[in-house]
């Protein structure tokens, strides 16, 4: 098997960082991995916030953590709690993907897409340098309040962007497993 199609079996969700940093040559690796996926005609309408800044991702955090606690669907809170309380799981880095606003619903489908390629590349190259990572959607509420434009401007996101997904970055406390793959889901048509 080639070296992308191993890194691709290897990759796995970590939910449990330790508190080993990541090199600022690792950091720009990823980054540039990121900035090489491809979009929608080419328009690159994202940007990419990588944050080492702990007390930053401890308050971007909170102000997560306490949007979900007052949902009245209380499920997903709950599962965080399960696992330590932590949205990003004590990952040494976040990497916050935002995109070009639009109520254009043409556009935004494209984003959207273009948004999950960028976090699949750094979740890649991420594990192609050993480094553990997980995709976080939950994101979304940590930017879902008044708090809003103080974060923006924190995480330098331009105007006119809105901070969308995420991918946390660390090195796990305990090894991961990648999750079990179901052939059924594909067919294949001659």
């Amino acid at each position: 098997m080639n070296n992308t199609l191993t890194v691709i079996e290897k990759r796995s969700s970590c939910r449990n960082f330790s508190n080993r940093s990541i090199s600022d040559a690792d950091l720009f690796s990823i980054s540039k991995a990121a900035l090489q996926a491809p979009s929608a005609f080419n328009q690159q309408k994202w940007h990419i916030s990588i944050v080492k800044n702990k007390a930053l991702l401890d308050e971007i955090e909170a102000e997560g953590l306490m949007v979900l606690s007052s949902l009245s669907d209380k499920s997903t809170f709950e599962r965080i709690k399960k696992r330590g309380g932590k949205m990003f799981y004590n990952a040494e880095v976040v990497s916050f993907i935002s995109i070009m606003e639009s109520t254009d619903s043409h556009y935004k489908r494209y984003s959207l897409i273009d948004l999950g390629i960028i976090a699949q590349n750094i979740s890649l190259a991420c594990t192609s340098l050993g480094i553990d990572n997980c995709h976080c959607g939950m994101i979304t509420f940590c930017f879902s309040t008044d708090k809003k434009e103080e974060f923006k401007k924190k995480l330098k996101i331009p105007n006119g962007y809105e901070c969308s997904y995420g991918v946390l970055l660390g090195y796990g406390v305990t090894a991961t497993t990648p999750h079990n793959i179901d052939e059924s889901k594909v067919s294949f048509i001659d």
